[in-house]
């Protein structure tokens, strides 16, 4: 009788989490609908039946607001709260650096014009300049895993035997050793050209 009961909470757990799911890509799923066809933060607050910040759909409705705002500035009324702006904003700039978008990108999505300091004035100006520290935070931390990535390569060749001419081929240069040292990947040829003498 025990294990009968046990196996029914286990089933009603396995259902209540399928449950669960499903919903949550149902949700997911309007909520791309509605941000492609440009409904308002208001409407989505109607649709999922939002009364207050403790009800279920209000994680959504949240995520909804900021999406919307994201997508659409110019929508953004003026008299939001500054905490409420400020992290639209912010999800403005990350989304800006999921799109790769470089810093002079980004001065003129925000509506500049002329030079960088010439908007210096602006009190958005400082949106501009945590979006160029954001961008070269992950420029640093590319050409650093761009490295780890290369370094594991050298060293796969370097078990393999391969030549000092043979690395150069496979790192794309042609013609001759001194035609290439300009190249920025010249320096692991050079790299990988020491591991190899030092093995001989």
């Amino acid at each position: 009788m025990v294990a009968s009961s046990r196996n029914d909470e286990e089933r009603m757990g396995v259902k209540e989490a399928v449950q669960w799911l499903w919903n949550a890509v149902k949700i997911r799923a309007k909520m791309k609908f509605w941000l492609f066809r440009g409904t308002t933060p208001e409407e989505v607050l109607e649709k999922l039946k939002v009364a207050s910040n403790t009800d279920k759909n209000y994680k959504y409705y949240s995520k909804y607001f900021f999406k919307y705002y994201v997508k659409y500035p110019g929508r953004q009324p003026p008299n939001l709260p500054t905490k409420v702006a400020d992290g639209i904003m912010q999800a403005r700039l990350h989304n800006w650096l999921e799109k790769r978008l470089t810093p002079p990108q980004v001065f003129k999505e925000m509506g500049f014009t002329g030079t960088f300091a010439s908007a210096r004035g602006d009190p958005t100006y400082k949106y501009f300049v945590q979006y160029s520290k954001m961008w070269s935070d992950l420029q640093v931390r590319l050409v650093k895993e761009a490295d780890e990535v290369m370094k594991a390569r050298l060293d796969t060749w370097l078990e393999k035997n391969l030549s000092p001419p043979q690395v150069f081929k496979k790192l794309g240069f042609i013609g001759t050793f001194d035609s290439a040292r300009g190249d920025p990947n010249y320096k692991y040829f050079e790299q990988y050209s020491k591991m190899w003498s030092d093995l001989q």
